[in-house]
């Protein structure tokens, strides 16, 4: 199925444009991050404040693969994994789990509030839900 409209996420077609020079060099550095996306610029920055020395690599644009066609949701529910988790490993990895999630979402929270981030980072409720009968007792 085709659907009409344009390819790009928004969050790309509002984006400023970026231009950094190519690496043409070795540099001798204590971390290469591979992927300037959310994750990858979260570990340079946190690598950066750790006071290693980082060099970030990007293929295309910053920002704009997997980052960039994402919602942009800061979350520590993903899908069914807790039961997953428990079913697998017991509720004690579950645990770790959401603990180091609701550790990752404060440490965004932090960081909004501390740079002063002009976004429109916002705690909202989360919830799972199916409309398949079957599966009510696995959310």
């Amino acid at each position: 199925m085709r659907l009409p409209g344009k390819r790009n996420c928004c969050w790309s077609d509002i984006a400023e444009a970026t231009s950094y020079r190519t690496l043409t060099h070795s540099e001798k550095v204590d971390v290469v991050v591979v992927g300037a996306g959310i994750v990858g610029l979260t570990a340079a920055f946190s690598l950066v404040q750790a006071g290693l020395s980082v060099t970030v690599l990007e293929a295309r644009k910053i920002g704009r693969q997997v980052t960039g066609r994402s919602t942009a949701k800061v979350t520590a529910q993903h899908t069914l994994i807790y039961r997953h988790l428990i079913d697998k490993f017991g509720v004690a990895h579950a645990q770790l789990y959401a603990d180091a999630n609701r550790s990752g979402v404060e440490q965004i929270r932090s960081w909004v509030d501390k740079l002063g981030i002009d976004c429109d980072f916002e705690p909202k409720d989360a919830y799972v839900y199916t409309g398949n009968s079957s599966r009510r007792s696995r959310c």
